[in-house]
């Protein structure tokens, strides 16, 4: 599997998971508005709420196949996470 966004990337479920673990933790909530799903693709529109801030709107673009995420691409504007 394989990921890609504005603050980084990742290659292999571990390497994704290592990375949403740190990146979880500047979050105090994620607030999902909205998800769409087809035979093989789910877009979800979610807000992160991060401790020191303002709500992000993010979404998220995720392929699957035999029921496991293969590709997931995420796309928002970095500027107040950064």
């Amino acid at each position: 599997m394989t990921f890609s966004g504005p603050t980084g990337a990742a290659s292999g479920a571990d390497d994704y998971v290592k990375q949403l673990a740190g990146f979880a933790q500047m979050l105090d909530d994620i607030t999902v508005e909205k998800m769409l799903a087809d035979d093989r693709d789910v877009l979800t529109w979610f807000n992160l709420h991060p401790k020191d801030g303002e709500p992000v709107p993010v979404v998220n673009w995720c392929s699957v196949k035999d029921s496991r995420a293969q590709r997931v691409r995420v796309v928002f504007d970095p500027r107040t996470l950064l």
